[in-house]
């Protein structure tokens, strides 16, 4: 079972290996799309007031005039084509996307993040790792299996060290992992219904004072970590969920622990 085990982190890193470059060009492209159509967006907004303009200025010379409008039709023409280019590289970031997004059995998944966490963490006997995933095996999910998998490598580290900083005062820390389901609307009959498949990581740490919970998640805001914490994790977490239709909820107690619901839309069993 352990060669089994560490035969699949070795297998999973691999495949996380093949897939990097596909990641960076799938990123690039996406911000070239989003540059590209806010430059034109940007440009087209003067262009108009410009071109609004240019015929109630009478003491310019008509030939002048000619030039000056000859110039805005060739700064507008630079803007359609930055708009078609636009469409051009969201084509090709949807065709990577593709590429990128798998049918992904979230046990598996998950099960496999774990593994590698108790190898990570294992001289920290004061802390388990605990998870039944047992009968989640038909719950799919469309996304990068390894965005999905740093968003909840994030989660995880964020419980440990809630549990670490109140070392050696805690000698039994947890860090519980289980599905659940729930469709995204109180309607029944309503045909939309999208059905989420919720992964909860829960831990009995330190936990978080009410005042801050709304600010988990703001870039650059940490708690409880001193000078080891930049803020960025949860947040990165939020924005991947965000544009992978996922939701994120966090509950937390000061003294007793936090949990983090992470919510993805499921799909159909392949």
């Amino acid at each position: 079972i352990e060669n089994l085990s560490f035969k699949n982190i070795v297998q999973s890193k691999v495949v996380q290996e093949q897939y990097k470059d596909q990641l960076v060009d799938f990123r690039s492209t996406e911000k070239s799309a989003e540059l590209a159509r806010q430059i034109a967006h940007d440009i087209r907004s003067p262009l108009s007031a410009l071109n609004m303009l240019i015929p109630t200025l009478n003491n310019i010379p008509e030939e002048k005039k000619v030039v000056i409008l000859e110039s805005l039709s060739r700064i507008n023409d630079m803007a359609s084509a930055l708009l078609a280019r636009c469409k051009e590289l969201q084509k090709t970031a949807g065709e990577i996307r593709a590429q990128i997004e798998k049918s992904v059995s979230l046990a598996e998944l998950v099960n496999t993040l774990i593994l590698e966490k108790r190898v990570q963490h294992q001289m920290k006997s004061y802390i388990s790792l605990e998870s039944n995933f047992s009968n989640a095996y038909t719950n799919f999910v469309q996304v990068d299996p390894f965005g999905l998998k740093r968003v909840l490598s994030n989660i995880i580290e964020n419980a440990i060290e809630a549990i670490e900083c109140l070392h050696p005062k805690i000698t039994n820390g947890v860090v519980q992992l289980f599905l659940t389901t729930e469709d995204n609307s109180s309607n029944s009959r309503d045909l939309d219904t999208v059905k989420y498949v919720s992964i909860h990581i829960k831990d009995n740490g330190r936990g978080i004072e009410s005042e801050f919970i709304d600010r988990v998640g703001e870039k650059g805001f940490t708690f409880g970590k001193g000078t080891n914490g930049n803020g960025i994790g949860v947040h990165s977490a939020k924005e991947w969920l965000n544009e992978n239709n996922g939701q994120f909820e966090i509950k937390s107690h000061l003294g007793k622990g936090t949990e983090v619901i992470i919510s993805i839309p499921m799909v159909k069993t392949p």
